[in-house]
């Protein structure tokens, strides 16, 4: 197989020669009018249809892949508004006004899209990682963003923390260096303090990849893999009212502000209708 090259002239070990983005999308085009083929109601009710069981596991892996192109779209979005050259033309002063016109979606669709995108690109590069390299499926995606991220400043910062996992308390590399052994070089023998350097970095790399050192996002992610999106709402609503109580208390507040209760007598009997923040403790 050969070796892609990067911008920078290096070869990209494990990937095909480098293309543009026009070219891939044109094989993956063609790739995807194969499959629609494959999946023909016609076909599918043919005598020679797949089993139910492959049915099941193709259907599994389209949605992985579905939320990967997602990861990817997401990307290409962040960066087409950062450029801004999409305002060439007066076409709209809002670049959600502007994607809404180019790809005929409603304004809810351009709304939705570009708060993922903005906040994956500024707020969690772990949870966009996990979406591209199909980790992390979208539910669990719009989990994080929605129970975490967006409620408070206090909680997207919470997301940066680095936390040790040993004791789950928030850290700093400096701190975490002071709790693991290691045999530092007396100054006088490394007076420029390069080898100092060298193994405060390897100990906080060893601790990344043991999984010791973790961001706040990184710790609601470890999550992800044996939760569904419904179990993993719980473990990210946790991670935010442990890191911004406040908001809570604020939230129930304005929702106490809203409680109301309606009983009319009807022809067929009484309706119902009201908000009462009870029933949203259980």
């Amino acid at each position: 197989m050969e070796q892609s090259t990067s911008t920078d002239g290096v070869p990209g070990p494990g990937l095909p020669a480098a293309e543009s983005i026009e070219e891939t999308l044109a094989r993956f085009e063609n790739v995807m009018d194969e499959l629609a083929v494959l999946t023909d109601p016609e076909v599918l009710d043919g005598w020679d249809t797949p089993t139910v069981g492959r049915l099941m596991e193709a259907h599994t892996r389209i949605r992985r892949l579905t939320g990967r192109l997602d990861g990817v779209r997401y990307t290409l979005l962040s960066r087409i508004e950062a450029d801004g050259s999409w305002r060439s033309g007066g076409m709209a002063r809002a670049f959600t006004t502007w994607l809404r016109i180019r790809e005929g979606i409603s304004s809810v669709t351009a709304g939705r899209d570009m708060t993922m995108a903005r906040r994956l690109a500024t707020a969690l590069p772990g949870t966009r990682e996990g979406l591209v390299d199909g980790t992390l499926g979208i539910d669990h995606a719009r989990v994080v963003m929605t129970k975490v991220a967006p409620t408070s400043e206090t909680r997207q910062d919470a997301l940066a923390w680095l936390i040790d996992t040993r004791t789950g308390e928030r850290t700093t590399p400096e701190a975490f260096v002071q709790t693991v052994p290691v045999d530092f070089p007396d100054p006088a023998q490394d007076p420029d303090g390069e080898h100092t350097r060298q193994l405060i970095t390897q100990v906080l790399e060893d601790a990344v990849t043991e999984g010791t050192l973790v961001t706040g996002e990184g710790l609601v992610l470890r999550e992800a893999g044996s939760l569904n999106a419904d179990q993993f709402r719980i473990v990210a609503r946790r991670f935010a009212t442990i890191t911004d109580p406040d908001t809570d208390d604020t939230d129930d507040d304005k929702a106490a502000l809203g409680e109301f209760l309606d009983l009319a007598k009807t022809f067929g009997g009484y309706h119902l209708a009201g908000f009462l923040t009870g029933l949203l403790h259980g």
